[in-house]
């Protein structure tokens, strides 16, 4: 592909991408709270069950919508997905009890299209640029975060929760009309390396990566089931507070251009780390003990500081490891462990807050201190 063609292609996929998370980010800081109460029948424990459901068939869908991104091309596959996941923003919007958003969370989560996006990208860009285009899908999820938050918060007090899901669904099926024009091949390159690579190999080559986005995306979960109920109990206004959150995430962007190019990555694994468990340390020492502000809004914003600096180097990883041929397979595993861990998150998050708050700070502290074990394989595994 021409220089113009892989660079057209790589923004129109971040712009997807951008479109889909800000739909996703527009719910998800106010859940906890628009759960509990617009849906008719909601737990705390139920509100958790709502959040992380959509990631249990998001984790399901990504094993077909990587075989068929790899058998009959990423294109059909990321309309696929995106019709569904409109489908099911629409069921959320117009049903009124917490069994039907349960409901309709698991049909969204059946449009998965994250393993689609990263395959795609990988397909298209030259191995030497390859951090470089994920980092441009990062930089989108983390506008995408930055707007949803932001927006996500007015919008909730304008036109409440329910809407939230209605503007998600118009914005995944302006994600197909996208999906439709992008250039990508009909079908990746068949006779590419690592082709016939067993699943089990698969998960040997690239199984650091998994346990580091399952501990991310756990952590993700129960940091933003927190907040908004926090926010709330403290009276704290919530788009200052989120706007002061989200901000020096797009600080980390450049040091993955700078490291690249410099043959540094390595580093930026540790970097990425060391916020993560910074992060886990201000909800140790302050959740529940001298200054509950500094731990909640100051532990929050760091993690999702080392976050955003894992999003690219993680699917870069992936993509150098296995072959065109297998990339979708690859992803789709990457992204069922992840979503995995958002199952995981959010009703580990809605049973702590409902039974015993307090204790909620010994579930970063305790992912963080083992994730350390698997960034360093990452690190040491990286060429």
């Amino acid at each position: 592909m021409s220089d113009r063609r892989w660079i057209w292609g790589v923004l129109s996929l971040a712009f997807v991408v951008f479109l889909r998370m800000l739909g996703i980010f527009l719910v998800i800081p106010v859940f906890s709270l628009g759960t509990l109460t617009e849906y008719a029948g909601s737990t705390k424990f139920l509100a958790g069950v709502a959040l992380g459901g959509y990631a249990v068939t998001q984790a399901i869908s990504q094993f077909p919508m990587g075989w068929i991104s790899d058998r009959w091309g990423r294109k059909i596959a990321l309309v696929i997905g995106l019709l569904i996941f409109g489908i099911g923003g629409l069921w959320a919007y117009l049903t009124t009890t917490i069994e039907g958003l349960i409901i309709a969370r698991l049909v969204q989560g059946l449009g998965g299209v994250s393993a689609v996006v990263m395959a795609a990208m990988g397909d298209i860009s030259p191995p030497q640029y390859r951090a470089r285009s994920y980092m441009l899908s990062g930089m989108a999820i983390g506008s995408s975060i930055f707007l949803g938050i932001i927006l996500g918060g007015i919008l909730y007090d304008i036109i409440g929760f329910r809407k939230l899901f209605l503007i998600l669904a118009i914005l995944s099926f302006i994600g197909v009309l996208i999906a439709l024009m992008l250039p990508l091949p009909k079908k990746p390159v068949s006779q590419s390396t690592n082709t016939n690579l067993k699943l089990s190999e698969i998960f040997s080559l690239i199984s650091p990566a998994l346990y580091v986005v399952f501990a991310l995306t756990l952590l993700m979960q129960v940091y933003f089931f927190v907040l908004p109920l926090a926010l709330t109990e403290l009276n704290i206004d919530r788009a200052k507070a989120t706007a002061l959150i989200i901000i020096p995430s797009a600080f980390v962007y450049p040091i993955i251009h700078i490291a690249e190019k410099r043959g540094k990555i390595k580093m930026t694994y540790y970097l990425g780390y060391l916020l993560v468990m910074f992060a886990s340390l201000l909800y140790t020492l302050g959740y529940d003990n001298i200054l509950p502000i500094v731990a909640i809004l100051g532990g929050t914003t760091v993690y999702l500081m080392g976050y955003s600096l894992f999003q690219p180097l993680l699917p870069s990883f992936i993509s150098f490891r296995v072959g065109e041929g297998r990339r979708g397979i690859a992803m789709a595993m990457y992204n069922f462990v992840g979503y995995g861990g958002m199952a995981v998150g959010g009703p580990l998050a809605g049973l702590i807050m409902q039974h015993v708050p307090s204790a909620i700070w010994i579930v970063p502290l305790g992912v963080s201190l083992i994730m350390f074990v698997f960034v360093r394989a990452l690190a040491n595994a990286h060429h």
